[in-house]
């Protein structure tokens, strides 16, 4: 984006080209190089072992400015390469995207890996190499920065864990997240659950943080002994519910040491972290603040990826559903389908245990499952009456059309595509465009074609008139095992089975 802005798109296009033909001569020989759109690019990289991939991926991050310089004689572009390294397997796009993030978060021009340090790959660090805490730090933290879906909410219980297994002196503690002028107590370790949703101020965390510039720029500190119980008492007013929550739930009076550490993310404090010892004033020394301030760079690079990756796909998700929603236009009969179908879909993804990733391809595919239909002639797509069967094999091909259409859109995944093509594919091997049967069905498609069949049982058309609820779903029980897969139906049934307020 920089350099589009200082030299033009053209330069940045020239740059994009030169740094896949480097990466192309770098790394194509172990394996080919793929442009995933923007400027990401990928590589399937095959490594006799793991110091091979690493020499691999460091070798292409140490040679490629030189290259780029050199290729468009430019010496004003100033062009890095980060990274993450992982080892092959379904989730591995989402587990390198989560470290990629990570590392342009440490400072850029790095690669991080499953397999290493932060530290070892270049990070800046404040801590000595041969701190006892060091090794469990990096392992609890790379674990959690390396699992889950992306755009999955950050697992902060999993963090504040991490914190106090790793921080010494620490037996307790609690993170606040931060929303708009609040912060609310959001998960905790060592108190009781009375102390979620306690909300503090701007005001309240800086007089509990003491140092308004240390606090803005993600310094920790440590408060112990008669200046501890002072803040404890003057940060909310004394006979406020808040108070009194701290006091009883929080444990105030048998606090005896704190470590504050505001996490920034994107330039703001997003989140405070705040360790506790219950039973000592001399628990935290030098090194629990030098771990504290390690833990709060790691912190801010995986919560700033995991915002960084959800804002991404709820753009690309919004964008797709007005694309979906402006198709509707052409067939006035069809008005809020797509709306209702992909709230449909997330539902009952979400009541199936999807994945965060699963459930953003689910929507996506949902969106765009008619997007076929653009390229079915009118006199077919608009006639009042039946189709003849001739008309009727043109219309089964707008699955087909659709999916070939949709994946020359850039950033779709294959799953979307497969819901695209695949939804009016039936359980029994009767449905079309392949006559695919039972789990040879992509799941996603096996989902959304429920969805999709229940919204056009209640939904009026020229041709019929809506059906009421009860009798979709006795409809969509009854194809059960012959449309549609049985653990898909027995999933949707509970779960319209609570919205309509009847026992499933």
């Amino acid at each position: 984006r920089a350099l589009n802005e200082q030299h033009g798109h053209e330069v940045g296009d020239q740059v994009l080209q030169a740094a896949a033909q480097v990466l192309e001569r770098q790394l194509g020989r172990a394996g080919p190089v793929y442009r995933l759109g923007g400027e990401e690019f990928a590589a399937l990289l095959r490594a006799e072992s793991v110091q091979d991939a690493r020499h691999l991926a460091d070798r292409a991050r140490r040679s490629l400015p030189a290259q780029l310089t050199a290729r468009l004689g430019r010496s004003d572009l100033r062009v890095t390469l980060s990274g993450g390294l992982v080892t092959a397997g379904p989730d591995a796009l989402p587990r390198a995207e989560r470290l990629l993030y990570a590392a342009k978060q440490a400072g850029r021009h790095r690669i991080l890996d499953s397999w290493q340090s932060a530290a070892e790959a270049g990070t800046t660090t404040p801590l000595n190499r041969t701190s006892p805490a060091v090794s469990t730090l990096r392992t609890l933290l790379q674990f959690i920065a390396g699992n889950g879906d992306p755009g999955d909410e950050p697992d902060l219980q999993a963090l504040l864990n991490a914190a106090i297994a790793c921080v010494p002196g620490a037996e307790a503690g609690s993170i606040s997240v931060r929303g708009g002028e609040w912060s609310e107590v959001r998960v905790q370790s060592g108190y009781t659950d009375d102390l979620l949703g306690t909300r503090h101020t701007s005001e309240q965390m800086l007089y509990w943080h003491g140092q308004p510039a240390a606090w803005q720029a993600g310094q920790p500190r440590v408060l112990t002994g008669e200046e501890l119980r002072r803040r404890s008492r003057g940060a909310h007013a004394l006979d406020s519910p808040e108070q009194r929550t701290l006091e009883e739930a929080g444990r105030q009076n048998e606090l005896q040491a704190n470590i504050l550490i505001p996490v920034r993310v994107q330039g703001n404090v997003y989140a405070e972290l705040n360790l506790d010892s219950l039973s000592s004033e001399d628990a935290f020394d030098a090194e629990s603040l030098q771990v504290a301030e390690e833990f709060g760079l790691w912190a801010a690079a995986i919560l700033s990826a995991s915002i960084r990756v959800r804002q991404a796909l709820s753009s690309q998700d919004a964008a797709l559903l007005t694309l979906g929603v402006a198709l509707e236009a052409r067939d006035m009969e069809t008005q809020g389908h797509t709306r209702r179908v992909v709230d449909l879909a997330t539902d009952l993804g979400r009541a199936l245990n999807l994945g965060a990733g699963e459930l953003h391809m689910l929507r996506q595919g949902a969106a765009l499952h008619d997007l076929g239909k653009l390229l079915i002639p009118d006199r077919i797509l608009l006639k009042a009456g039946p189709l003849t069967p001739d008309e009727w094999n043109t219309m089964k091909t707008h699955a087909t059309l659709g999916a070939d259409l949709a994946a020359q859109l850039t950033d779709l995944m294959p799953a979307v595509l497969d819901v695209i093509r695949s939804h009016h594919e039936r359980w029994d091997g009767s449905g079309y465009p392949q006559g695919l049967r039972g789990d040879d069905i992509p799941l996603l498609a096996r989902i959304f074609s429920v969805c999709d069949v229940f919204d056009a049982l209640t939904s009026a058309r020229p041709y019929k008139d809506a059906w009421n609820s009860e009798a979709a779903l006795a409809e969509i029980a009854a194809q059960a095992g012959r449309q549609f897969d049985p653990q898909v139906v027995r999933a949707f049934l509970t779960l319209q089975g609570r919205e309509l307020g009847r026992p499933a």
